[in-house]
């Protein structure tokens, strides 16, 4: 099953068993600009790194280091 939240909107998803979908899909990249690709390149980099361990680890720590909220 697909998970919307592991890709975002930084990729085409379609239907395995759809191949008018996967070859639509494929056309789509291919006719796709530079200018297009390299923003859904960027798009999909920038998600991506959310997930990167370092940053991941540098989240856990700031909010682990945070002072606890006065109540």
């Amino acid at each position: 099953m697909f998970s919307p939240e592991a890709v975002g909107d930084t990729a085409m998803i379609v239907p395995v068993q759809d191949p008018d979908a996967i070859a639509e899909a494929l056309r789509r990249a291919v006719d796709m600009s530079d200018d297009e690709r390299s923003a859904w390149e960027n798009r999909a980099r920038g998600y991506a790194l959310q997930f990167d361990r370092a940053v991941v680890l540098d989240r856990m720590l700031e909010q682990a280091l945070s002072p606890a909220p006065a109540s």
